[in-house]
């Protein structure tokens, strides 16, 4: 795909951080467990109190935009951890959900990679509307505040 063009390129200092974070990272998840079972690492999240739902249109596409408080934090001792709880962005949860108005349909979670996020690219990347429309399935997009985290310049 050639979106990558389009998107800035990270930083040397940025890669150098990130190079070191991730090795500290992989030491400390394999200290505590995480990487033998990584539902040691995942913490039942509380039950949605407040989820806002609007709807939303991207070309021809019509979806619903979910978003709702967010209270992941990352593990104290985790690398990145203060820079996750800095971006204030990353207290608010999104994503683009197209769903069956009737009957039960199974759901697919599309996880979106690098410098993704917006429901014009998302939705046309994973072809959302023919999984939808064609093959009968409930659609959700996952939270787009996810690349904020490492890309942005704040």
């Amino acid at each position: 795909m050639a979106l990558g063009t389009f998107a800035e390129s990270p930083r040397r200092a940025d890669i150098r951080r990130i190079h070191a974070e991730v090795s500290l990272a992989a030491d400390m998840f394999e200290d505590r467990g995480w990487l033998r079972d990584p539902t040691g690492y995942h913490e039942t999240p509380p039950p949605l109190l407040k989820p806002k739902l609007a709807c939303a249109r991207a070309g021809f596409t019509r979806f619903e935009h979910l978003q709702f408080d967010s209270e992941y934090e990352p593990h104290a001792g985790e690398p990145g951890r203060d820079r996750w709880l800095a971006l204030l962005k990353n207290r608010t949860a999104h994503a683009w959900v197209l769903r069956h108005a009737r009957g039960a349909r199974p759901w697919l979670v599309c996880v979106h990679g690098w410098r993704m996020g917006l429901p014009a690219v998302d939705l046309a990347a994973f072809a959302a509307e023919r999984l939808h429309s064609r093959l009968g399935l409930n659609v959700v997009l996952d939270p787009p505040w996810l690349c904020t985290l490492v890309w942005s310049r704040t």
